[in-house]
């Protein structure tokens, strides 16, 4: 079984590159070893062969149910492509590309050379990191304070059962839903409400990046810039993104998209008889096609796939496909015994950011398309805030890290938002305790937490209210070591539309937030995936080369930075900013190239396609109210056509002709 994607071009073999799939493997061994399917198959085996004509060896009939057509086989070359993700990253990188030239082995491999950065711009975003999330967990314990919640308390049996049957319904003491006409979601940016409560939001995060600095206009590759050039022609102090992706690269990146290939989210609707008839035809092939391609359970073909846009029927079945990281027969019977516990410990304990994370998801109730979901919303959120799999998932232990990466190019973790420890637990019915606070901790040393857990660590305390009572230590607090930021809520709200119960909902969003989301609300850069600063600057650089007097018209003329309003569309993933059927249909295709390379650099495309659109009507803004104005109503852009305009202008204009 090949542990690199077919496509891929690993360049020339070196020994750095046999350690770094032998590791993987034996990872990767170690891991399907400890798996249940593992034991599952081997009792499969077990019962087909004893139930078998004798003359059939044990072999035979393990191996001819391994090859079986989405059985086992399948399963575990799924779980190895998406294990490898970082190995084909680490190994693009040992071989970076100079500059771009069409090469077939480029095309599968997100292009990691603009993510290497100076040691210094590198210690700069971090620092960055770390003081948003240091004042985001004082804000912990100022909204204690403010709101008399303790950090977590254990319930009574009594109340146990109360949360139980009532816990997600409305309630009488909810805030009542706002009832101005310009309330809308996160992306649409606006004043901030001084009645909000929350630890940060979105401009928290845009502010802490863009007062990053560096001396003498150190930019990648030790280039030294005039004083003044970075802050005249990029609202990014720091510069992220040498060499830049080119417009004529993102034609070869994103070839699925070219006009001559039919499109779910254009081609199964048709306006006219003839139209209408092809349109059912083309949606029946695809329908017929993507059911072949679930029914093999193929991982490299539901990639393939989805870059053309998914049907809304089998959205839901594609999605977990290319998501899963679980190697599970029973997907229904897995989520059951999965949530179970998430509920055991819902009922036992509130924590303070409970009332955080359903406060968010109350959002919902200022868009039409998502008010209906605000109680499987807010039971989803409550199970986020708890998944102990999300922390594990996106700081992985220290040996698991070391064996799947090369000691000569060691790779950071995914990127998190916060690693908070040294919480504690009150006694049933206590307020917080003396003593109680929250620690910074890093819990495989590679900086991707807020500062260590070691001796000396800074411990931000809590008022006492009350005497000191026993205390239970608990590993992380919120258990999923991720603070909420306001609007993490509009991460779920689409995935809503896939799932009628909130656990099979939640299952897929888990995925989606680890594998894709995080990284949108991160500033700590990462070698193998664009995070949040990458992704501005990779805007930035798309609009530049599509017109470069439009964005210092843009920037100085309207004085508008262009990045301040791209960034609302990204951290959000356009939820709130295009219809949910064109946030899904942007979705597809970020997964089907990839969550953490080419698909996520699909955002930013996005929100350079966005600017162009609106070309005209910016070269007439004088001010930052007027770029505004001409953002605010994008529920009717289709963002298919969108996307292939921008991607692929001249085969659009003769088109148009």
């Amino acid at each position: 079984m090949s542990l690199v994607d077919p496509g891929t071009d690993p360049g020339p073999g070196t020994p750095a590159d046999v350690r770094d799939v032998r590791a993987a493997a034996k990872s990767i061994e170690r891991g399907l070893r400890g798996n249940s399917a593992y034991w599952a198959f081997k009792k499969l085996v077990q019962t087909e062969a004893l139930a078998s004509p004798a003359h059939r060896d044990i072999a035979s009939v393990a191996k001819g149910i391994f090859e079986r057509p989405g059985g086992v086989g399948q399963r575990i070359q799924n779980h190895v492509r998406l294990a490898c993700r970082t190995v084909s990253s680490s190994r693009a990188q040992q071989h970076p590309v100079q500059w771009w030239a069409p090469r077939s082995s480029d095309r599968t491999v997100f292009r990691t050379d603009h993510l290497v950065l100076d040691p210094r711009v590198r210690k700069v975003l971090d620092a960055a990191q770390k003081g948003l999330m240091a004042a985001a967990k004082k804000q912990v314990a100022r909204v204690a304070v403010e709101m008399d919640v303790p950090l977590a308390r254990r319930r009574t049996r009594q109340e146990e059962a109360i949360f139980l049957q009532y816990a997600f319904a409305a309630r009488p003491d909810d805030p009542p839903a706002p009832v101005s006409s310009n309330s809308t979601l996160p992306a649409h940016g606006g004043p901030r409400d001084p009645d909000r409560v929350c630890l940060y939001d979105d401009q928290d995060l845009l502010d802490a990046l863009l007062g990053t600095a560096l001396p003498a206009g150190l930019g990648t590759g030790g280039n030294t810039l005039p004083p003044d050039f970075s802050a005249f022609w990029s609202s990014i102090p720091i510069d992220l993104a040498a060499p830049p992706v080119l417009l004529e690269e993102l034609a070869y990146k994103y070839a699925e998209l070219h006009p001559r290939y039919e499109q779910i989210g254009m081609d199964e609707v048709g306006f006219s008889s003839e139209s209408a008839t092809q349109a059912a035809h083309f949606l029946h092939t695809r329908i017929t096609a993507g059911e072949a391609i679930l029914s093999r359970r193929c991982f490299s073909r539901a990639s393939m796939y989805a870059r053309q846009g998914v049907p809304t029927c089998l959205r839901a079945r594609l999605w977990d496909l290319l998501l899963q990281s679980e190697l599970i027969d029973d997907p229904a019977t897995y989520t059951q015994k999965y949530c179970k516990p998430l509920k055991a410990a819902l009922a036992q304990h509130e924590l303070l950011v409970d009332h955080l994370v359903q406060a968010d998801a109350r959002q919902c109730r200022n868009d039409d398309a998502f008010f209906v979901f605000e109680d499987v919303l807010k039971e989803m959120m409550l199970f986020w805030i708890r998944d102990e799999w999300i922390d594990a998932r996106l700081c992985p232990a220290a040996p698991a890290a070391q064996a799947t990466h090369s000691p000569a190019a060691p790779q950071p973790s995914p990127p998190k938002s916060a690693s908070i420890a040294g919480a504690t637990l009150p006694p049933v019915g206590g307020a917080v305790a003396e003593g109680t606070g929250i620690a910074d901790n890093n819990s495989n040393g590679n900086n991707n937490g807020v500062g260590n857990g070691k001796a000396g660590s800074t411990t931000t305390t809590l008022p006492t209210t009350a005497p000191a009572t026993p205390r239970v230590i608990v590993k992380k607090y919120p258990p999923n070591g991720v603070l909420p930021f306001w609007g993490v809520s509009c991460y779920a709200m689409p995935v809503c539309f896939l799932h009628a119960d909130a656990e099979s909902a939640y299952m897929t969003f888990r995925e989606l937030y680890v594998c894709c989301f995080t990284h949108l609300h991160t500033l700590q850069p990462s070698r193998t995936t664009p995070t949040l600063p990458h992704l501005l600057a990779h805007f930035e650089s798309l609009i530049k080369q599509y017109s470069a007097p439009l964005f210092h018209h843009v920037a100085r003329v309207a004085h508008a930075p262009p990045a301040r309003l791209a960034a609302r569309w990204i951290v959000f993933a356009f939820v709130g900013v295009l219809d949910v059927a064109q946030v899904l249909l942007l979705w597809d295709r970020v997964l089907g190239y990839g969550p953490d390379g080419d698909g996520l650099a699909l955002f930013a495309v996005a929100a350079a396609a966005l600017f162009a659109f609106r070309e005209d009507v910016l070269w007439a803004a004088r001010s930052p109210r007027d770029v505004e104005a001409a953002f605010a109503d994008l529920g009717a852009i289709e963002i298919v056509p969108l996307l292939q305009n921008f991607i692929f202008p001249l085969v659009c204009d003769d088109n148009d002709a």
